[in-house]
C-alpha cells in the first residue's frame, strides 16, 4: 500500500469515526445541543466523500499508467518485427 492510498484509507476511517461519534452524541447520550452531532455527521460525510473520490481518481491514474506501459511494450514489439 503506497502513501497516498494509506492517507485515503485513514480519511475513510476518520469519516466512520465522526459518524459513530455523532450517533453516540445524538442517540445514546442525547445531548440537548444537536449542533455538535450534526457537525459530526457532516464531517463524516465530507471525509467519506473525499476519500471515495480520491481513491477512484488514484485507481484511474493507475489504470492509465498501466495502459501507457502496455502501449509502450506493444510498440516496442512492433518495431522489433
Amino acid at each position: 500500500m503506497d502513501k497516498k492510498q494509506k492517507n485515503y484509507t485513514n480519511l475513510s476511517i476518520a469519516g466512520v469515526l465522526f459518524l459513530m461519534t455523532g450517533y453516540v452524541l445524538d442517540k445514546i447520550i442525547k445531548i440537548d445541543n444537536t449542533t455538535i452531532a450534526l457537525a459530526c455527521y457532516m464531517l463524516s460525510i465530507i471525509c467519506l466523500l473525499i476519500s471515495i473520490l480520491k481513491m477512484n481518481k488514484l485507481k484511474k491514474e493507475e489504470k492509465e499508467a498501466e495502459a501507457k506501459k502496455n502501449d509502450k511494450k506493444s510498440n516496442n514489439k512492433k518495431q522489433k518485427k
